[in-house]
């Protein structure tokens, strides 16, 4: 999700970042054959919905992705090359975050080693793990404060004294943990 608020807010268009956000996967999807007729048409309605909000360079843009056919593998490509890119332009180094939840959001069995309280236990059985939930919200939330102080920071909304206190108290969460 940074990665994604990264490649809208630092870019010179951002607009036109946001359409490309919103409509990837519809125009992904937008020529599948496993839909009828009437579903693609639906999808290539929401697609020409998110273009008349653009201005006319934006749409122009839009309607040259289109014609592409083919999106790259990141949403965001080309303007940015990769997430580690993208995050190294927040104000504060959120990419250690993103490391370290990248590998579990995409390969669980990585996640265990983190968050699992007790990784010799290997099965699909429910199960509490008091100090690994801990870990798991702390950097989470730590993560949604960085989302939002760069929102904060676009949109000026005042909210940086609230932010840093958040950071102290989520601080003092972790310290929780030793």
């Amino acid at each position: 999700m940074g990665a994604n608020c990264m490649a809208v807010v630092k870019h010179s268009r951002p607009n036109y970042m946001g359409f490309k956000y919103l409509s990837s996967f519809h125009i992904k999807i937008a020529n599948e054959p496993t839909f009828s007729s009437e579903q693609r048409q639906e999808i290539h309605g929401k697609v020409e919905d998110y273009i008349a909000r653009l201005n006319t360079e934006d749409q122009a843009s839009a309607r040259k992705l289109i014609g592409h056919g083919k999106l790259k593998p990141y949403w965001f490509q080309p303007e940015f090359d990769s997430p580690k890119k993208l995050l190294k332009l927040a104000s504060v180094d959120i990419y250690p975050i993103y490391e370290l939840l990248s590998g579990p959001a995409h390969g669980g069995w990585s996640g265990q080693t983190v968050f699992n309280d007790d990784t010799q236990t290997q099965d699909i059985n429910p199960r509490a793990h008091p100090r690994g939930s801990i870990q798991a919200v702390t950097v989470s939330s730590r993560l949604l404060l960085e989302l939002g102080y760069t929102r904060d920071g676009w949109d000026n909304l005042g909210f940086v004294d609230e932010y840093k206190r958040l950071v102290e108290q989520n601080a003092r969460l972790s310290r929780l943990l030793l």
